[in-house]
């Protein structure tokens, strides 16, 4: 019988040195053919297996044509009547014959630097494996020296077949072995291959290997658990107790890639650390550890990828739960942020309100004085007209006569003296008086302009011409304080989406004060203004802040007391304004809620109410830029706004 031995290697002298080991070893019992390329030894080995039998063995390497080893038995293994024959795989790689493995098409290995002794027993038994099954009958030989040979005696046959019942144990017998079964067999011809190896013990708690060390070894724990993790920012990730089994580094070892996670003992452990040289040689000398190991490995990965698998669909289900309560966050976010602009209205409404309140108090004297003033100008015309007035005493006071304010003892002071100086009554010359006519140079000048007219004639043009011009001056006051009134308001009101301006932040503060006149009447204003740079705000959004803090600092005195403010430049970048009240101050238990909303505090009560007032306040401060605090002590509260002369290009919320 011919025993035909294949081999395809890209390597000319592999292939020759293969053929020597062969020859040698079989002492020529076999025909040995070595072939260039994949397509060639698929052809050679099918035309074998159609006119004799199939190769006994197949050696299989990369070929001339670059094909891959791997792919080559799969062709290989794809032919029914190629199935029997034995292909060995040549190189060290082992995890891409996993796939070929759980098919039972690859049956050894065989390291390029292969030694001699650990090749005979591959050889021996893959020849044994081969002609045990396809010629059942056993040979009869003459001569036991060479452990195989064409006329193999009955006994060496049988030894053989047990060493071929264990080898098939630990591959074909894999999927009915436990995984202690199988890793404990692992272990025990490890021992028997490599002598009993010495264990290493780790107490609790110690790390037996780091992430990211050198894959040189891997350890077999014998007794007790280890648990995996990995160090991410500085905090330990524990993996699931699925992901740690029996064998600590071995994917890293056959990937070549540094260790990925870091073992620590739980408990007690005992473990068998073998170099990347002892499991070579361990594997080369035992094809049941081989099979034992690859078990091993698929196993495990198997295990691993059973649990990512789990946890992939932990993280989409999580992903889709998360995803559903951003939709719901992001939904309530803008219901907040609406009610919040809602609220923020409500309050600014409310604010207007209070302020139409005292506007409308404003507003009604002037316009009294106005209605007042216009009926007596009618009346003074017409007697003015009628008594056939010189027009040159009238235009003179109405046009170059100017009154200032006077009090009420000035008036009477000036009275008496025109009274004795004129010889007139006091009346005639509380009339001159109110005329604008404060001193007798006037009046006689006045009598100059008119020479052919009464002296009582020119009293009387006077007094008439002097009303008319107190009522015009009047009429002009008020409007101006009515324009100056609806201006201020209209600015406190406008729309917060009109875009910043150059601002005077006095002129913010004056329109305000004229707007809180009113409640302002019994509260002593002092302003300790410095000179300030114009700056880019939003002057609504100013004064909305400077209502708030002085209608608080009013309340805080009881409507009477100090009102303080003070402008200042704390550094050549910032304007500050200070609002400062000696009311009763903050009480320091809930100082730090004073700018919650919903906060607030009502004649030192804490109360659950509207409370916008200073949250606005400190978030149109901070829309410009700006900060705001205070400080507080019975009888002294400070509030401090420091605004940028100009605003942020993305004003903060």
């Amino acid at each position: 019988m011919s025993i035909l031995v294949l081999a395809c290697h890209g390597d000319p002298d592999f292939i020759r040195r293969l053929h020597h080991a062969i020859i040698e070893i079989t002492e020529g019992h076999v025909d040995f053919q070595a072939v260039p390329d994949s397509t060639a030894l698929l052809d050679h080995a099918l035309s074998a297996a159609r006119h004799h039998h199939p190769p006994a063995l197949i050696f299989c390497g990369a070929g001339a044509d670059e094909s891959s080893a791997t792919t080559l038995i799969s062709r290989l293994h794809e032919q029914p009547m190629l199935r029997p024959s034995r292909k060995i795989l040549i190189g060290t790689d082992h995890l891409p014959m996993a796939g070929l493995l759980r098919q039972g098409a690859i049956h050894g290995l065989l390291d390029k630097d292969f030694e001699k002794a650990d090749f005979a027993t591959l050889l021996w038994t893959l020849l044994g494996d081969f002609l045990r099954h396809e010629f059942p009958e056993p040979v009869e030989i003459e001569s036991p020296p060479a452990e195989f040979g064409p006329s193999m005696t009955k006994r060496r046959l049988m030894i053989l077949h047990d060493r071929l019942e264990q080898v098939e144990s630990s591959m074909i017998g894999a999927d009915v072995m436990s995984d202690d079964q199988v890793e404990s067999t692992m272990i025990a011809e490890f021992d028997r291959v490599l002598g009993n190896p010495p264990r290493s013990t780790y107490p609790p708690g110690e790390v037996i290997v780091r992430e990211g060390d050198d894959p040189g070894s891997i350890w077999i724990i014998l007794e007790g658990q280890v648990k995996l993790f990995r160090t991410i920012e500085g905090e330990d990730l524990t993996f699931h107790s699925e992901s740690a089994g029996r064998i600590v580094g071995l994917m890293s070892l056959s990937l070549q890639n540094p260790i990925f996670f870091s073992c620590r003992a739980v408990n007690a452990v005992t473990a068998l650390c073998l170099s990347r040289q002892q499991i070579t040689d361990a594997i080369h000398r035992s094809p049941v550890l081989s099979n034992c190991l690859i078990t091993v490995i698929l196993r495990s990965m198997a295990r691993r990828n059973r649990r990512a698998a789990q946890l992939l669909t932990q993280v989409r289900t999580l992903n889709k739960r998360l995803s559903s309560q951003r939709d719901e966050l992001s939904a309530a976010l803008d219901e907040l942020r609406e009610t919040q602009r809602q609220l923020v209205e409500s309050a600014k409404m409310a604010t207007l309100g209070h302020l139409a309140a005292g506007m409308a108090h404003e507003l009604n004297n002037p316009v009294a004085a106005i209605i007042s003033a216009s009926g007596h100008l009618g009346e003074d015309l017409l007697s003015l007209l009628t008594t056939g007035a010189d027009p040159e005493i009238a235009r003179h006071l109405l046009t170059g006569v100017t009154t200032s304010a006077l009090s009420t003892r000035e008036e009477r002071q000036l009275r008496d003296t025109l009274a004795a100086r004129l010889d007139l009554p006091p009346s005639r010359a509380a009339r001159l008086v109110a005329a604008g006519i404060h001193h007798e140079d006037e009046f006689l000048r006045l009598l100059q302009l008119a020479p052919s007219s009464k002296r009582e004639d020119v009293i009387e043009q006077i007094d008439r011409a002097g009303q008319i011009a107190a009522a015009l001056r009047n009429i002009q006051n008020c409007s101006q304080r009515i324009a100056a009134l609806v201006r201020s308001l209209k600015t406190h009101a406008r729309q917060d989406d009109i875009p910043h301006e150059t601002t005077d932040l006095h002129t913010t503060l004056e329109d305000v004060l004229l707007i809180l006149a009113n409640r302002l009447k019994s509260t002593t204003v002092i302003k300790e203004y410095s000179k300030l740079p114009l700056i880019q705000a939003h002057p609504g959004q100013l004064q909305q802040v400077w209502t708030n803090l002085i209608t608080n600092a009013v309340q805080a005195m009881d409507g009477g007391g100090t009102l303080v403010i003070r402008s200042s430049m704390p550094d050549p970048a910032t304007a500050r304004i200070e609002i400062e009240d000696h009311g009763r101050g903050i009480p320091e238990e809930i100082a730090d809620r004073l700018f919650e909303t919903r906060f607030t505090t009502k004649g030192g009560r804490i109360e659950f109410g509207l409370g916008l007032g200073l949250p606005i306040a400190r978030n149109l401060i901070r829309q410009h830029g700006g900060d705001i605090h205070f400080t507080s002590r019975p009888g002294l509260t400070v509030f401090t706004i420091d605004l940028p002369l100009s605003p942020p290009p993305h004003p903060s919320p």
